[in-house]
């Protein structure tokens, strides 16, 4: 994605808070990308989330709460109310601090 848009891996750091030398652990898997992270990654890119996800087929190993029968310990949310999280987050990140704010 960053490759696609001739983004050199210091430029997206600084656009979404972190060092080059930190993208290039994302970029290699060394370290883990959060929800949070992954979301301002796409944002700056300019590239729809929902396409990384495109294509993955669920593991059947793998035990999922079930809509039809909700856990008592698993929240239920809509897509779009995680994305209105992660979008809020991401906003209030952008947030002057209380030491810019007066500069």
């Amino acid at each position: 994605m960053r490759l696609e848009q001739d983004m050199r891996q210091d430029h997206l750091g600084e656009t979404i808070g972190v060092s080059f030398q930190q993208i290039q652990k994302y970029e290699r898997a060394t370290n883990r990308v959060s929800a949070g992270r992954l979301y301002e990654i796409c944002t700056t890119l300019d590239f729809p989330i929902s396409q990384i996800f495109e294509g993955i087929k669920p593991n059947p190993s793998i035990k999922t709460a079930r809509a039809d029968k909700p856990s008592k310990y698993v929240r239920r949310s809509t897509r779009s109310s995680i994305f209105n999280s992660l979008e809020k987050t991401f906003l209030f990140k952008k947030l002057p601090t209380s030491s810019t704010a007066s500069a």
